[in-house]
């Protein structure tokens, strides 16, 4: 008798405890689609009507060793035929000789009308062994085709 009880238990608890866990996850993916919405929403309103690129959360951004973090980047296609598309590839480049390439993992945009701005999402996360205190520099370069369409300076420093 005791040991029906105790499955039983232990089955209740399983199924609270997965609940429980599900319940987390959907709140987090529902929390990073809405940081990414406000991250575009943001990109159309401030991006000037001259601007090739616009940088979510300005130039130097704060990093906590091992931690992830993403922003966002908008690209506008000054094509001047209405109905073409190009292709938009970004990349980011460590220019102090510190930083690494591989801290960045890169959405890209693929084609963009015309007119348009494209989006693409990158998510940052430094190594867990980054010093507190120091910073990094690199360039986003944001290529149409095979040419450089823009590119932005960043500075990424380690909080303390």
């Amino acid at each position: 008798m005791t040991t029906v009880i105790v499955i039983v238990l232990g089955v209740t608890l399983l199924v609270l405890g997965l609940v429980f866990v599900r319940g987390i996850f959907t709140k987090v993916s529902g929390l990073t689609e809405e940081a990414f919405s406000d991250a575009e929403r943001e990109i159309q309103q401030r991006m000037g009507a001259s601007d090739n690129i616009y940088v979510s959360g300005g130039l130097r951004w704060e990093a906590e060793p091992g931690e992830a973090f993403a922003r966002v980047v908008g690209i506008r296609n000054f094509d001047e035929n209405p109905d073409s598309s190009a292709n938009f590839i970004v990349d980011i480049l460590p220019t102090d000789n510190k930083g690494k390439k591989e801290w960045f993992t890169i959405g890209q945009p693929g084609n963009i009308m015309a007119g348009k701005i494209g989006t693409v999402p990158i998510e940052v996360r430094l190594p867990s062994s980054t010093p507190p205190g120091t910073s990094y520099t690199f360039r986003i370069i944001v290529k149409k085709g095979n040419e450089e369409h823009a590119s932005q300076p960043i500075i990424i420093s380690v909080k303390e």
